[in-house]
């Protein structure tokens, strides 16, 4: 073992500590009864990202075998927050003009969205959540990409970010009454963001819930961690970028009604210069986008 590695590795483990030991999280998902599992497909399209002997034919042709899942995956295509330059108007196409790795968060929020579609919460807008977490996952990539990220972490800051709010979604559909509460607080006290007033009811935020899931479902750990500290990304020990660093910016840069950039975190990776040019690679995105 390298010895840069091993630090890694015990830094990472600390941090994990940081929102795994928050009892209250493990209270609320003890309490929720609709909590979605991976589909099928997902991980159809890790297999074929790890062999080399997959290709995208045999992926597209399990995608057909599911009209659900053909269903959601042009609808989340052909959303204009994913900002394609063409209509999508078959699975195969979908999948081509995406990517498998897109293809991979694509098929996690559709499935994930469509399994918990059934939310009774005033002022509850799950188009907008949706929305909101594809701009997300779109700017995380792009602030990855402006800081030359390799592939793969650049994917993963797009698969966090695809499901970094996820938690919300769970505690309105399963806990309808107090959530309502969440929405009113932020309503109420302009400036105050969901997870403040979720910290103040619940003891835990949507991020951490969010995260104690996708940790069930092994996804990769910078992928958990980014989910979990998004709203507060100093307290992950470490330094230099990551996807918790694209997907802290992207969400402020994306919503940006209450939420703030921690200017200190970002000063502490020696990326404080970096912020403007973040800021206007992703305002560039939004106007290619609105070309469309």
């Amino acid at each position: 073992w390298h010895e840069d590695v091993l630090r890694e590795m015990i830094e990472r483990s600390f941090s994990v500590a940081v929102w795994l030991s928050n009892p209250a999280a493990r209270r609320l998902m003890s309490r929720m009864t609709v909590v979605p599992s991976p589909p099928d497909l997902y991980f159809e399209v890790v297999r074929a990202l790890n062999s080399p002997e997959s290709d995208l034919e045999t992926v597209v042709e399990r995608a057909e075998q599911d009209p659900a899942m053909t269903a959601k995956l042009l609808k989340v295509s052909n959303s204009a927050a994913l900002g394609l330059r063409h209509e999508v108007t078959n699975v195969g196409q979908a999948i081509s003009f995406l990517g498998l790795e897109t293809t991979r968060s694509v098929i996690l929020l559709a499935h994930t969205f469509s399994y918990c579609d059934r939310v009774r919460v005033a002022g509850f807008k799950i188009e907008q959540l949706w929305d909101h977490s594809l701009r997300a996952a779109r700017m995380a990539r792009q602030i990855a990409r402006c800081e030359f990220a390799p592939r793969k972490m650049m994917e993963e800051s797009f698969l966090a970010g695809v499901l970094h709010d996820l938690g919300e979604l769970l505690l309105a559909v399963n806990m309808p009454a107090e959530y309502s509460k969440v929405l009113e607080g932020v309503r109420a006290n302009p400036g105050t963001t969901h997870a403040e007033i979720e910290t103040q009811l619940f003891g835990a935020t949507h991020a951490e819930i969010g995260a104690e899931l996708m940790a069930a479902w092994n996804l990769p750990l910078p992928v958990v961690e980014a989910i979990a500290l998004h709203h507060r990304p100093a307290q992950l020990l470490g330094s230099g970028f990551r996807p918790l660093t694209a997907v802290h910016v992207a969400d402020v840069f994306s919503d940006e009604a209450a939420a703030t950039v921690d200017e200190d975190y970002i000063a502490d990776l020696g990326l404080a210069e970096r912020l403007q040019k973040w800021r206007d690679a992703c305002d560039d995105l939004v106007a290619e986008t609105e070309a469309c």
